[in-house]
């Protein structure tokens, strides 16, 4: 039986975007497309009702609705010189009928991910704001981020923490992040269940993170179960 209901819960791109009908704003319906071709295998587009692509996600990017036509996208960084104390966590807030249409989409993607950039948009019409999180290590931390991701009680995320980077082989250093941005910090819980439970980390990993009514934190992933957090929030509920 699972811990909580998940199918509104974020997870990551592709595999949690499902191909079709995502969204009906105001003025038109929008869809996901994967794309499936070798150079851009696991690509995900957002296309409006005219078929043009206005949203370009790359792998491993979370979208949680905000309010009317309006979205959050996070995603982990991770630079190319693979020091995690220049990791962060980037976060752009879009309104969907805002957004400019790509003209070439394909050759748009293809520069991504030679910046490594995995939220794309043609412009700056439709984002609302945007801000990066430095990884952070265990603990509670201030933070500072624009007025608009304020609308949030509690965003969780998936991502690494300061300690070590994670090699998903034989060493990991996964951890969930509590970002409260309306009373300035961040709480960050490494998951010691997942990082100490000896895992196929190539295999097995986590996907999405809830809060449940009662507080407590739950989750589930690929190939493995759903699970419940103990007071800790670090280890499993017994």
């Amino acid at each position: 039986m699972p811990y909580a209901d998940f199918t509104k819960v974020p997870g990551p791109s592709p595999w949690y975007l499902k191909a079709g009908k995502f969204y009906s704003s105001k003025s038109q319906d929008y869809f996901w497309k994967h794309e499936n071709s070798s150079d851009l295998s696991g690509i995900t587009r957002m296309i409006n009702s005219n078929g043009k692509t206005v949203i370009i996600l790359d792998f491993q990017c979370y979208i949680k609705h905000m309010e009317v036509d309006k979205f959050l996208i996070w995603h982990e960084y991770i630079p190319n010189d693979k020091k995690i104390e220049n990791g962060c966590i980037e976060f752009k807030i879009l309104e969907l009928d805002k957004l400019s249409e790509f003209q070439n989409y394909r050759e748009s993607a293809l520069n991504m991910r030679k910046e490594r950039i995995s939220i794309g948009i043609a412009d700056k019409n439709g984002l609302v704001s945007e801000c990066s999180i430095s990884l952070q290590s265990e603990g509670k931390h201030k933070i500072e981020s624009p007025d608009p991701f304020n609308f949030f009680e509690e965003v969780l995320v998936l991502s690494d923490y300061s300690e070590g980077k994670s090699n998903h082989f034989d060493s990991m250093y996964r951890a969930v992040y509590s970002f409260q941005f309306s009373k300035g910090f961040v709480e960050v819980f490494p998951q010691d269940w997942f990082n100490n439970g000896g895992l196929d980390f190539g295999y097995q990993w986590i996907t999405q993170i809830t809060r449940r009514n009662d507080g407590k934190l739950c989750g589930n992933g690929i190939r493995i179960d759903d699970f419940l957090l103990d007071e800790t929030n670090k280890k499993l509920q017994k």
